[in-house]
């Protein structure tokens, strides 16, 4: 039998969802700018809907302001992994070929 997670294990969820107007009656661009102001995280999405990923608490804000939120799925939280993250040398040769594809850098009078 499958045990039930702990109340830490169950926090430690965030959700996909999409925020639409509800009772906020917004239009995409004034809504955008509303939860812009919220703090939340927004991800990016094709068919141009405000995509988020949001805790239970910044759902029930939402909620709040009026807005309607549809949950697409859940998404455990967990530690970036680390194959995702630059070093510092990479990081810099990225920097320098593009300062250099573009004709920029201290040589042409750019402070960098």
């Amino acid at each position: 039998m499958a045990e039930e997670p702990t109340s830490d294990e169950r926090r430690a969820v965030r959700f996909e969802a999409t925020v639409h107007p509800g009772e906020a009656g917004l239009g995409v661009a004034a809504m955008t700018e509303r939860v812009a102001d919220l703090d939340v995280d927004r991800i990016p999405d094709p068919g141009g809907e405000v995509r988020l990923l949001v805790d239970a608490d910044a759902c029930v804000r939402l909620l709040e302001e009026g807005f309607e939120v549809r949950l697409r799925r859940s998404v455990p939280v967990r530690p970036l992994d680390p194959g995702l993250v630059a070093g510092d040398d990479e990081v810099q040769t990225w920097f320098d070929t593009r300062i250099r594809d573009t004709g920029g850098g201290p040589e042409q009078g750019t402070p960098f």
